[in-house]
């Protein structure tokens, strides 16, 4: 359903940039105590390894920042989404 309205959309706009996350082949880190830890780190003061976990995070909000259209294809589990899709939206926010 997803590749449908991603043809549709490059169809009605074929400059459109397209980028793909596969969140099933390269999953976000879970936000955990190290991440929190690195995101209440003020900048000049983290550690190489909290730089590096912050970026991640940066670079995914920044991937957001620069598109207009969002389209998601995930599966539904129990009434739930999946847990990488969760990393990730807790990264972006």
């Amino acid at each position: 359903v997803a590749a449908s309205i991603v043809a549709r959309l490059q169809d009605a706009n074929p400059g459109a940039t397209l980028t793909v996350r596969d969140l099933a082949a390269t999953p976000h880190p879970v936000l955990d105590e190290a991440a929190l830890g690195a995101l209440f780190t003020p900048a000049a003061q983290r550690s190489g390894e909290q730089a590096s976990r912050v970026a991640l995070d940066d670079a995914l909000i920044a991937e957001i920042q620069a598109h207009d259209t969002l389209v998601l294809g995930v599966p539904m589990y129990n009434f739930g989404v999946p847990v990488q899709l969760k990393n990730w939206i807790d990264a972006i926010a």
